[in-house]
């Protein structure tokens, strides 16, 4: 039933989208001869990465050999420090060039979860309360095993004339264990509008997200909107602010119905040809149907990202949050207040591949304090990863 929901919703969403912008779909393409040889390209980029020249060639090469992926990425690099409008309006229609070559992408991904305390929920083996002692179930402590996720994101975009691009996404995943209370199967539904500006670019994305538990039983149900402003000050330089509004809706627990909304800035600064850090904060706050499951929360991050020669792409993050709730907690006397702290690594080997997919290993700790005993937790999550793009 739900299956049979879903395949309508996503038919719907992505007709009534090509039906509307079609009268703005570009009429011409961009046409250039090839450029000089992709070696040479690519070692003026390794030598300068703000060779503009070097990679609008590479993107030029690269689609003219039938490898539209690379040339999209590369054009998309160059748009994202474009000054003029004159760069604009080219590198727009040679995206949309692309695009038309190639509108659909497909990616299938698998991975291993090798985590075993995915599902707890608390480090104490009992809770007091107003109403005497209240012990969780397990004593505090959960083992998940090992788990399996695995799932589809499938993409069509296009150009219009203004120089925008529009692209609708449907994914489908599910986590798998063998306890079914940690397995859920996601299906999200997205139409994203992309404006490429002199020095900005503006994103609207409106979505659907339906979760099922894991019995396939559909539990959840998300609308949201997210705005994207993406700033270019140099280069190397750029400033990103995200704001998210979303509805969430239970089917059995309508006592967690609530809006969500959240902004985000962040500051991404280019250090080398091959490294990057971001540095973030944000706030955000959640309208509840009860106080005690309302709140205010504020968090602050930073990110470093850098490729190793013969080695490969290394990444770590580091995010800390509080959260502090409107009411008081059941049974007690205290509104909740939480502090998280997470750390994280991440490494994808440069030369190994599996199926002529490269392979992501990651793993990140979280420690949650909170003055409500029941929420004191310390979890380890960790992925190896496999994507593959068609």
């Amino acid at each position: 039933m739900m299956s049979e929901v879903f395949r309508r919703l996503r038919a719907g969403a992505f007709s009534i989208l090509f039906v509307a912008v079609a009268p703005f779909m570009p009429k011409g393409v961009l046409a250039d001869s090839a450029p000089p040889n992709t070696d040479v390209l690519v070692s003026r980029l390794e030598a300068d990465p703000d060779d503009r020249q070097a990679r609008w060639d590479l993107a030029r090469r690269a689609f003219a050999v039938g490898r539209t992926d690379i040339a999209r990425a590369q054009i998309e690099h160059l748009l994202r420090s474009a000054q003029s409008d004159a760069d604009i309006a080219l590198l727009t229609d040679a995206l949309a060039e692309t695009l038309k070559s190639d509108p659909w992408d497909v990616r299938l991904s698998f991975a291993f979860l090798p985590s075993t305390n995915i599902g707890r929920t608390t480090e104490n083996d009992r809770f007091e309360t107003l109403l005497g002692t209240f012990i969780p179930q397990g004593g505090g402590e959960t083992d998940s095993g090992i788990g399996l996720r695995y799932g589809a994101n499938v993409s069509y975009a296009r150009g219009l004339t203004n120089g925008a691009v529009v692209t609708g996404r449907a994914s489908l995943d599910r986590d798998h264990y063998r306890n079914d209370e940690y397995g859920q199967t996601r299906l999200g539904l997205a139409l994203n509008y992309r404006l490429y500006k002199p020095g900005r670019i503006v994103s609207v994305e409106p979505y659907l997200r339906f979760r099922a538990d894991g019995e396939g039983t559909h539990d959840r149900s998300d609308t949201g909107l997210r705005l994207t402003l993406e700033n270019s000050i140099s280069d190397r330089d750029r400033i990103t602010t995200r704001f998210r509004f979303e509805d969430r809706r239970y089917v059995e627990d309508e006592f967690r119905d609530g809006h969500l909304a959240e902004i985000d800035l962040g500051y991404t600064r280019t250090l080398s040809r091959s490294a990057s850090l971001e540095i973030g904060g944000g706030f955000g706050q959640f309208a509840g149907t009860r106080d005690d499951l309302s709140y205010d929360q504020v968090k602050a991050s930073i990110g470093y990202r850098t490729r190793l020669p013969s080695f490969g792409g290394v990444g770590a993050f580091g995010i800390v949050s509080v959260r502090d709730y409107n009411g008081d907690f059941p049974g007690t006397l205290t509104a909740r207040e939480d502090k998280t702290a997470r750390v994280g690594v991440s490494y994808a080997p440069r030369q190994l591949r599996i199926f002529d997919a490269r392979p992501r290993l990651s793993c990140h700790v979280e420690q949650n304090w909170s003055n409500i005993a029941l929420y004191d937790y310390r979890t380890t999550d960790c992925a190896i990863s496999l994507e593959r793009s068609f």
